[in-house]
């Protein structure tokens, strides 16, 4: 006997229709109970499917002013995280809200320069989100059950809401009361998997610059892992000048294995038996280095009292790019990437930067210093081009008479000159053992000597690390201390070569015209373009632009096939030439330049396997380098 099929679950609008027309709902449908849930508390305030309340009208300028003023403290803590998360979307076609515990929207990112109107109108400061007013949405969600949700297209009980897609996440203050609910609300579009943990992690990340916030106490940090501390996924604890507990956030509790644990009547050593002495000694030494601790249970943990930057330093306007800068705008994961690397350091980890050469790991690393050091100074080091015995007095500097032919008065090295900015340590991967162990300590202690020198300079930078080398492959081989290597990878930052870009002919487009606005590019020239693979990445692409550039002919700036100078692909390929061979060697010295480009090609851009295979110093290599012009 044939079994009948199951019928198939109805679609989300149906089931819909039907509970706005008393018929109970089916288990086998597959929408999440918490969805299900507000549709019935919707029906019961009485909206159906039909009705229209997004575009009502929302209160005053005045009104809206005073809700500002009322929620001005959770605003600026809000703000700095609103803005990182709606840079991450990426697309115009996403706001940003945050709402009070009444479900009113107290602050919006992005809605001013929405692509839609269905954006731009209905989600100002002053909405009302409640299902009451507007049916099932996340944020309304948020405020009855408490927890993280997602509503996506027809999951929403109005049909007018059915082309919007939004996750929230619940805000909690220093006491554990619901404050707020931060949420992501995009029209017409496909959210990718992880939109919610990342709106789930700016609320913690709000949850606790309000813990930051609070007058008179300090942070102590706490986390299994030592490298999470000072990101949202780290414990706090806020201590008064006597040691008494004032406030934690969630997190904290669950490592301590005390869920619901109320500050009230709590002191330091009722947490940390065993270490709180030691911790209050420390207590007004923000920055000291992370000190092992065990809790009452005996669990081990991590602390530190805070080193990280207040609110109010965090909201501070940036100053506008600067012009020499190229933009990341144009490729969004590699944007996103800058968004993830930014909400590390601005907590004090170190981010290491990885790639081919030419894939712009340096203007990567001036990216995450303008946005996070703003107008400080940013001091760069090329690990590789330096000899042995000078990289240590560039890096550290030395005092009066430290040595013979030492410069009077001493010298400031390069941690010096980045105090208050961004160290940008480049080729990282080439640095010298011995000079590898001094870093580290640097790094653990957050403070140098000078070469000659008996006291300690504190420190107070960004590190920044870059590498085009397979950093734990050395370490493996032993030629990389593998302390120094999760020191400096707090944050790793893979950069796309340029073929695996999904942006590259927007990019060639940019490059041509930062370098002539009046040129353009022949569909044959484009094709020749887009078919190399680039073995130089941005750099070669720069270059061939430039010099295609400088041998057009044509009135009209029109780039023909002819004007590309020859490139040559990466190893165990052939040269494909691209228009005009390479020029004859008018020298000797340009015999080598050229030798050496044909190493770089074979070797992928390694320098210090150029230089063996050819017999010569890195430096050496770096000179030549040098005279075919700046580096892009």
């Amino acid at each position: 006997m044939q079994r009948s099929a199951d019928p198939m679950p109805a679609s989300p609008r149906a089931l819909r229709l039907r509970l706005a027309d008393g018929e109970p709902a089916n288990a086998r449908d597959a929408i999440a109970p918490a969805v299900l849930r507000s549709w019935e508390r919707t029906q019961r305030a009485g909206l159906r499917p039909a009705d229209r309340a997004l575009f009502a009208p929302t209160p005053s300028t005045l009104a809206c002013r005073r809700l500002e003023d009322e929620h001005r403290a959770l605003i600026d803590c809000a703000t700095p995280d609103m803005q990182r998360l709606h840079r991450s979307l990426g697309s115009p076609n996403w706001v940003v809200l945050l709402a009070n515990a009444r479900g009113t929207v107290v602050g919006s990112v992005g809605h001013e320069r929405a692509a839609v109107r269905e954006l731009r109108e209905p989600l100002r400061i002053g909405k009302d989100l409640r299902e009451e007013s507007i049916g099932t949405n996340a944020p309304a969600c948020v405020l009855t059950e408490g927890l993280s949700t997602s509503v996506i297209g027809a999951e929403h009980y109005l049909d007018e809401l059915q082309h919007y897609a939004c996750a929230a996440a619940p805000i909690r203050g220093p006491g554990g009361d619901l404050v707020g609910v931060l949420d992501a609300t995009g029209w017409q579009v496909h959210p990718e998997r992880e939109l919610l943990r990342r709106v789930t992690l700016s609320a913690r990340s709000i949850e606790n610059r309000l813990l930051h916030a609070l007058p008179g106490v300090a942070i102590l940090q706490l986390h299994h892992d030592e490298r999470l501390l000072g990101t949202p996924m780290e414990g706090l604890l806020a201590v008064d000048g006597g040691g008494r507990l004032v406030a934690l956030n969630g997190m904290a509790a669950r490592m301590l294995k005390r869920p619901g644990l109320q500050p009230g009547g709590l002191a330091l050593p009722d947490l940390l038996p065993d270490d709180a002495t030691a911790l209050m000694a420390q207590h007004a030494r923000a920055g000291t280095s992370p000190r092992f601790v065990r809790a009452a249970d005996g669990t081990g943990l991590f602390a530190r009292w805070n080193g990280v930057p207040s609110p109010t330093k965090a909201t501070k306007a940036r100053p506008p790019l600067p012009p020499a800068l190229p933009p990341l705008d144009g490729d969004l994961p590699l944007h996103a990437q800058l968004e993830r690397a930014l909400r590390v350091v601005e907590h004090g980890l170190p981010v290491l930067v990885q790639g081919e050469t030419g894939v712009g790991k340096e203007v990567f690393a001036r990216h995450l210093h303008h946005h996070a050091r703003g107008e400080a100074p940013f001091i760069a080091v090329n690990c590789s081009a330096l000899p042995e015995g000078l990289i240590e007095s560039e890096l550290f500097g030395y005092v009066d008479g430290a040595f013979t032919g030492a410069r009077r008065g001493g010298a400031a090295g390069k941690l010096a000159q980045a105090q208050g900015g961004t160290l940008f340590l480049d080729e990282i991967g080439d640095m010298p053992l011995a000079l590898q162990t001094r870093l580290l300590r640097v790094l653990q202690e957050r403070a140098f000597v000078p070469i000659g020198g008996h006291r300690n300079v504190p420190l107070d930078l960004l590190v920044v690390a870059a590498t085009h080398r397979d950093v734990p492959a050395l370490v493996k081989a032993g030629d990389f201390r593998e302390d120094l290597y999760y020191r400096l990878a707090g944050y790793v930052v893979h950069l796309p070569a340029l073929r695996e870009r999904g942006d590259l002919r927007g990019l060639i487009e940019r490059e041509l015209q930062r370098i002539d606005p009046q040129a353009q590019l022949a569909e044959a020239t484009w094709q020749r373009l887009l078919a190399q693979r680039w073995p130089g990445n941005l750099r070669q692409l720069v270059q061939t632009l430039r010099a295609a550039v400088a041998l057009c002919d044509d009135p009209g700036r029109v780039l023909q096939p002819c004007d590309l100078p020859a490139l040559c692909e990466h190893a165990g390929a052939a040269a494909e030439p691209l228009g005009l061979a390479p020029p004859a060697a008018s020298s000797f010295t340009e015999v080598k330049r050229h030798a050496i480009e044909a190493a770089l090609a074979r070797h992928h851009g390694n320098v210090s396997a150029v230089a063996r295979e050819l017999k010569l110093s890195r430096t050496t290599v770096y000179a030549l380098l040098q005279r075919r012009g700046p580096r892009p």
